[in-house]
């Protein structure tokens, strides 16, 4: 007879609240030079890790398409480590170097924050290769 496994608990399901208001597009505009000046990447989730030093933060490794770089993001309480290696994210890559919970960060990524949902990472479908430029 087939050992039976046992049911893995469920996962709580969040409550979220009413949708933030929707607030005005920014007065201040940038010409399109300006946003060129932002380097967007498509990047691989390698190994993600808690930080002991921070309630809030996740130490991420990517695969940027040229090597490796980490970021921190604070992320830890709406994802956990497990469901977020291998998935593809959108980076900004040519931020400035932060220390962040005592982790050198070398890029943001890029997710949507609202009352009605947490945070959401924004995913990239698996076919977009690691490195690819976002325009």
């Amino acid at each position: 007879m087939p050992e039976e496994k046992p049911e893995e608990p469920a996962k709580p399901q969040k409550v979220y609240g009413d949708p933030d208001p929707v607030q005005p597009v920014l007065e201040q505009r940038v010409s399109i030079d300006d946003f060129k000046k932002t380097d967007l990447r498509v990047c691989k989730i390698l190994k993600a890790q808690e930080i002991r030093k921070s309630a809030n933060c996740l130490k991420l490794t990517l695969s940027d398409g040229l090597g490796e770089r980490v970021i921190v993001s604070s992320i830890k309480h709406d994802y956990e480590c497990e469901e977020l290696v291998g998935k593809k994210i959108i980076v900004v890559a040519n931020l400035e170097p932060a220390r962040i919970t005592g982790v050198e960060s070398n890029g943001m990524l890029l997710a949507a924050t609202n009352n009605a949902c947490g945070c959401q990472v924004i995913f990239v479908d698996d076919i977009v290769p690691e490195g690819t430029r976002i325009m």
